[in-house]
């Protein structure tokens, strides 16, 4: 964390500038996403991904903040609230986030996609896209079928 820390402070500063107008256009909240899933007591599986769903980094079984936050420093991500938490059932997964590891939850932006979401309105909205969407296999809290089900969302619906 200190080390995170400190490259924030330095990171953007090194060889120029940047003003305040010019840092803001650059944020992008969806340059990346995090992918959580978790249970009562521990995170089970976090995956990092870029704005194309393109997985960059995983962890698993991470148990503390620090497991956790080395996901941003192993992947130069120093700035604060410029990732996305996704996933599936996103609500109780955001309080228990809360409770397990604080610091990664503030560190992440207060935005989510939650998929599951996505699926109803896909249902309800968009029927025939709906029966065409991949099958996920046994394990309905995969993350990786849920980044699979959100490219194919954003292949179908998201043109």
């Amino acid at each position: 964390i200190e080390e995170l820390r400190y490259y924030q402070k330095t990171a953007f500063k090194q060889n120029q500038i940047i003003t305040q107008y010019e840092l803001f256009l650059n944020n992008d909240i969806t340059k990346y996403l995090i992918w959580i899933n978790i249970n009562s007591t521990t995170i089970i599986h976090c995956i990092l991904t870029d704005s194309n769903l393109n997985i960059i980094d995983e962890i698993i079984d991470g148990k503390t903040d620090d497991d956790l936050m080395k996901i941003f420093s192993r992947n130069e991500i120093y700035q604060e609230k410029l990732i996305v938490v996704a996933g599936k059932f996103l609500g109780p997964i955001r309080a228990q986030l809360k409770k397990l590891a604080p610091q990664f939850n503030e560190f992440c932006h207060y935005r989510s996609i939650d998929i599951d979401v996505i699926s109803i309105l896909c249902e309800k909205w968009f029927p025939n896209i709906y029966e065409q969407r991949p099958v996920k296999d046994n394990d309905d809290n995969s993350l990786k079928n849920s980044i699979e089900l959100l490219r194919f969302y954003r292949s179908t619906i998201f043109k």
